[in-house]
């Protein structure tokens, strides 16, 4: 022993096996996922766009300056005396303006977008072009003249069948004029029997409001008399103007949303946000919503729920309409500069994407809040799919933040849940076994569903060769109830890289890795009355030349172990839904094979449930593309030796997998005692012995480390034998 420690103890010898211990190590390290707080907006959602020299940048609200499309905000201003945009992926940082044309004020102009195209009026000018991902504008035609005389305030919209409408004042009468094209391709071809002067004088600012059927209705207010007024085209000709609401304090003020025949339409009147709704031809009773410094404003979404914004005492509030019912009341940030008349939303709210800009009094900077809102749903039986009754479904949910108190709600049916910042992470609170949801750090919105049923725990641990984890640490549990692929929970894996699930046993369930921006489909996982597995990934291999077909073409496989037999499942997805073929080869290692298969979905998920536990197996897949052409991906599977054997979680939550403790100490044993021969065969055998339990799955060094520590310890060697050679 004495020998053996004095060699091992020798200087050149440490030099050379610390450097082995020390690469190993901190491979270990690279992979362990510390948890740390999801970094979250500043409290104060308020964010400063840019400084126009106008107060009137993003007047009037009858019209639209702000929508959402393309994965970016877009806003549309005048910097005093041009009509520009910006564009925002995140409404914190803007991209710098580009110019459209001469404006002096927003009052000039209108933007509408209809999810593809955005058309625009300006002065008496119509134009249409499509939103580009780079935040660019891809425009049809030039600008088409709509009218030949000055005109100001227009209001654009497109009517049921998509043909352009415009509304607008003369300048030299303030008379209302309405014109519609005949074309629909960004050409400008009045339609006939049209331009329309109407026979009102004294009139505030208008707007267009697209009914079904070719049907269009119009809201204006008068100047003298302070009143708001509607008048209907009902498809051929516009019937008798109609009083809506009698002395409102700004006539001017006004903003409406239709869904279907419905209008619904909000105004300030003696400081109160005011609500109405036109529905069968007639204008129903006033509703107040509450108190109000600033005209409310409105928008609706693809669920046919409306949202309403006001300020008051420096507070910006909004409710929600939903069917019948509006929601509390909810602060959506603090303001303490806002000038009238300036406010502006989108017309349709996409992704949960609540979003609103105005212009400051003075100076004059434009001003963008965005807020995070939630729907939840159940909670569902997730066996049958139904909803629970009304006594089973009542679920108490919290919300938990990184930096304020958490909070807690109850969802029985459906609930709206809003906060100025994204939370960490809802909590479900199911009774025996609860489930939660982790939000990655841009979610600042969704729509959640909330199943229930007899629940067993499952201790998942994996196993990263692949590094994903490092970078991508949320973890989803998917599973299909009634045709319908859903989320049953998500989580975020701790340090030791694990994470329960509370999941139905006997079930198949899908578990996917990642975030927003990319995700890993790591297969079919079946859950049995095993509750601590583990799941192993490795590393996916593309050709180099195919790289780039990543985002779109993904496939995954897996193994599993079971008596008598196990499985390999494959996971396929074509995005771009063009795959011709892809055939299966399972083949031993000596390059027979031992089954194949072919499949001819864009998307598929293939199991072969014949694996022997003690092969290995080789899977080569030809995939047949229509734009990528032929391409191989291949995946080698080993033995059951896929885990430690043992484990010392009796140590209780230490900041490593406890189980690599024991291999660790196999491979330094290695090192120690091998070198009493020379320090070369210590470091060849410990790194033999590395490479050994690492390709059983007991120890996960990746293989480029042990392939650096296999070339230094020949290398070496080499170098050692040489001098023994010249002395």
């Amino acid at each position: 022993m004495k020998h053996m420690a004095k060699r091992f103890m020798d200087s050149k010898h440490r030099v050379i096996l610390a450097f082995l211990c020390v690469l190993m190590a901190f491979s270990l390290l690279s992979c362990w996922n510390i948890r740390e707080a999801n970094a979250t907006a500043n409290s104060d959602n308020v964010f400063t766009v840019v400084s126009s020299t106008t107060t009137g940048a993003t007047f009037q609200p009858c019209q639209r300056k702000l929508f959402y499309a393309q994965n970016r905000y877009w806003l549309f201003y005048s910097n005093g005396t041009t009509m520009v945009y910006k564009t925002s992926t995140d409404g914190e940082t803007w991209a710098s303006h580009i110019a459209i044309n001469v404006s002096y004020s927003g009052t000039y102009f209108s933007v509408k977008h209809n999810g593809t195209h955005i058309y625009y009026a300006r002065a008496n000018y119509y134009r249409i072009g499509t939103t580009n991902a780079d935040g660019t504008i891809s425009w049809t035609a030039p600008e088409q003249e709509y009218s030949t005389v000055s005109t100001t305030v227009p209001d654009v919209e497109l009517d049921s069948l998509g043909y352009p409408w415009v509304i607008c004042q003369n300048s030299s009468g303030n008379r209302l004029c309405v014109t519609k094209s005949s074309s629909r391709n960004g050409t400008w071809v009045t339609a006939s029997g049209f331009p329309i002067q109407l026979p009102v004088t004294g009139i505030h600012d208008a707007a267009l409001i697209r009914l079904a059927s070719q049907k269009m209705y119009l809201i204006f207010g008068g100047v003298t008399t302070s009143d708001l007024y509607g008048k209907l085209w009902n498809g051929a000709s516009f019937e008798t103007t109609v009083t809506i609401q009698e002395d409102i304090t700004y006539a001017s003020l006004h903003s409406a949303v239709a869904i279907g025949d419905a209008i619904h339409l909000v105004y300030h009147r003696n400081n109160i946000a005011c609500y109405r709704k036109y529905e069968t031809g007639a204008w129903g009773s006033e509703t107040n919503l509450g108190s109000a410094t600033t005209e409310p404003v409105m928008a609706t979404d693809n669920s046919a729920q409306l949202y309403v914004f006001w300020t008051y005492s420096s507070i910006l509030h909004y409710r929600i309409l939903e069917g019948e019912i509006w929601h509390e009341d909810y602060t959506l940030a603090t303001v303490s500069d806002i000038a009238l008349g300036s406010t502006s939303v989108p017309y349709n709210i996409t992704d949960g994407k609540v979003s609103i800009a105005w212009t400051g009094a003075s100076p004059q900077p434009l001003y963008f809040v965005k807020s995070c809102r939630y729907s939840f749903n159940g909670v569902f039986d997730e066996s049958t799919g139904l909803l629970k009754t009304a006594s089973e479904r009542t679920v108490n949910v919290s919300a938990y933040f990184a930096n304020y108190p958490d909070e807690t709600f109850v969802v029985n049916g459906t609930y709206l849940y809003n906060c100025s910042t994204i939370p960490l992470y809802f909590h479900y609170d199911l009774g025996v076994n609860d489930r939660e949801y982790w939000l990655v750090p841009n979610e600042h919105g969704g729509t959640f569903y909330i199943f229930n049923d007899t629940l067993t725990s499952y201790t998942v641990a994996f196993l990263d060769l692949a590094g994903l984890l490092c970078t991508h640490p949320y973890v989803e549990a998917k599973r299909y109830v009634n045709g319908t692929l859903f989320v049953v929970e998500k989580r975020k894996v701790d340090l030791e890289q694990k994470t329960i699930f509370n999941l139905i046993q006997g079930i198949h369930y899908t578990i996917v890795i990642g975030g927003e921006d990319v995700s890993y489909t790591f297969g079919d996982f079946l859950t049995s009355d095993t509750t601590s597995v583990t799941l192993t990934l490795r590393g996916v291999q593309f050709p180099k030349e195919t790289l780039l077909t990543y985002k779109y073409v993904r496939i995954y496989a897996t193994r599993g172990f079971a008596n008598p037999l196990g499985n390999i499942t494959i996971t396929y997805q074509d995005t771009l839904g063009q795959t011709n073929s892809v055939v299966i080869y399972f083949n031993y290692k000596n390059g027979t094979n031992a089954y194949n298969a072919t499949e001819t979905a864009d998307s598929f998920v293939h199991s072969w449930n014949s694996a022997l536990n003690d092969t290995d197996y080789a899977l080569v897949c030809t995939i047949d593309h229509e734009r990528y052409g032929t391409y191989s991906w291949k995946q080698y599977f080993p033995r059951s030796f896929f885990e430690a054997p043992w484990g010392l979680d009796f140590l209780g939550i230490l900041p490593f997998d406890t189980s690599i403790l024991i291999p660790a100490f196999l491979i330094l044993c290695a090192f120690a005692c091998f070198s009493v021969l020379n320090a070369f065969i210590g470091a060849f055998a410990g790194t033999v012995t590395a490479i050994v339990l690492a390709y059983m799955g007991w120890i996960p060094i990746p293989a480029a480390t042990l392939t650096v520590a296999l070339i230094f310890c020949v290398l070496v060697a080499i170098i050692y034998a040489k001098r023994r050679v010249e002395t």
